[in-house]
């Protein structure tokens, strides 16, 4: 999805990257031309290391989602990780638990209902779902003791031995407090062993837990119990670090000072945003007392239904994405790199959203939806079999044919599985 409300692109720089005269090269004679002393860096030779976020909100069920995900689900965060070929993935968003579930027991005539709050560790048993379809190499690190669950939610770290990872350490380390971009007070840590891709240890660190939206009448989640919270790790001088929270790390302040605060450098994924805005229907139907009927929920993904039946002549002309170009959101997820080493830094080679609606899309849909391919589209039409089952899902099929009903549909899927999309980065080491 593109960035909502990103700056313009300059004209010059757009031209001149189109003409390739920004790589031009001089000729050989020209004088004053010399090789670039650390030539040798720009051409390591160890192979890059690729990671990704995701955020899976309530993993393991919430106020909307349930405890256990429909199997074409978990195929579907699956295909997309596979896909991917990723070495290193964090799962945000693990629950522990649905709060309180409803056990109905027969006493008489009469229906009673009790309400359990045992704990349950559903979300850790949604990742070892996730895990088990990625193959045998993948290991999963989980916070001391027990999951340890912070606000309600903690953090996977999962890896592929078969990449060439060991983990050496895991730990806590401090933060900032500010849930608006996911800063919950501590971060969760991992160390590997990576001779494949570096001399040093890789270290990762990402929230422990993550902020839910403040829904009305919900409980408000705690923190977990201090003597739980204990410092064990610091950052070493070459770090990676995720960071997923409710608001725009684009315009936050808060942002701004936790980058300062980790000494980490920031590049941006290009223009593009990781939580979709909404499509067009759903706030006008909560919010306009006029929409009597809500269409949207008879077919979430159905836009063109949606106008047909909820539309009249007071309301504005309803606008929906007719090419992906069109799809827009907001940035609330990101990879950091830290590094205070006088030796070379790493070099981020690769550093992008996945782009869910795309890997929902049939191919020779998306050649319509996305005339110009991206360089990197590994997740292209990577989970269009699980979107086919959660259609028929749905029961009654009341689909019409439409690129902005196509772009709304797999739209709304990737909502069933998540509000964000995740980010992957390619970094490669010198040394």
């Amino acid at each position: 999805m593109k960035l909502e409300n990103s700056p313009p692109e300059s004209p010059q720089a757009a031209a001149l990257a189109k003409s390739g005269s920004a790589v031009e090269t001089a000729p050989a004679a020209t004088p004053g031309v010399a090789e670039c002393p650390i030539k040798k860096h720009e051409e390591p030779k160890k192979p890059p290391l690729r990671l990704l976020l995701w955020n899976i909100q309530e993993l393991g069920g919430g106020f909307y989602r349930p405890h256990k995900r429909e199997q074409y689900v978990i195929d579907a965060y699956a295909a997309v990780i596979k896909a991917l070929e990723i070495d290193i993935l964090v799962i945000l968003g693990v629950t522990d638990t649905i709060g309180v579930i409803p056990e109905e027991t027969e006493s008489g005539d009469r229906l009673h209902v009790k309400f359990d709050e045992t704990l349950r560790d559903t979300g850790p048993a949604e990742v070892a779902r996730i895990a088990k379809l990625l193959g045998g190499g993948w290991q999963t690190v989980w916070p001391q003791p027990q999951h340890l669950y912070h606000y309600r939610t903690t953090t996977a770290i999962l890896f592929n031995s078969a990449s060439g990872l060991s983990l050496a350490a895991s730990g806590l380390a401090e933060c900032a407090l500010d849930l608006d971009i996911g800063l919950t007070g501590r971060l969760f840590c991992a160390s590997f062993d990576a001779a494949k891709y570096t001399e040093k240890k890789v270290f990762v660190a990402v929230p422990l837990g993550t902020s839910v939206p403040a829904r009305p009448y919900a409980v408000p989640p705690k923190p977990a119990k201090e003597s739980d919270l204990a410092v064990t790790l610091e950052f070493p001088e070459t770090s990676i670090l995720g960071i997923s929270g409710q608001g725009d790390l684009a315009a936050s302040s808060a942002f701004s000072g936790f980058k300062a605060e980790v000494d980490a450098a920031y590049r941006p994924p290009a223009k593009e945003g990781t939580f979709l805005k909404d499509s067009w229907w759903f706030p006008r139907a909560d919010g306009d007392d006029g929409v009597l009927e809500n269409f949207a929920a008879v077919d979430p993904g159905n836009s063109i239904l949606q106008d047909d039946e909820m539309h009249w002549e007071a309301l504005e002309t309803p606008t929906h994405a007719r090419d992906l170009g069109k799809v827009t959101g907001a940035l609330t997820d990101s990879w950091l790199l830290r590094h205070t080493a006088e030796d070379p830094s790493p070099i981020v080679e690769e550093l992008r959203v996945a782009d869910l609606i795309a890997a929902a899309m049939k191919t020779a849909v998306l050649a319509k939806a996305r005339p110009v391919k991206p360089e990197h589209s590994q997740e292209d039409s990577a989970m269009t079999a699980q979107r086919d089952q959660y259609r028929k899902s749905l029961g009654k099929d009341l689909w019409v044919d439409g690129l902005d009903n196509e772009i709304s549909d797999c739209a709304h899927f990737t909502r069933v599985l998540t509000e964000h999309w995740p980010v992957l980065m390619q970094i490669r080491f010198i040394k």
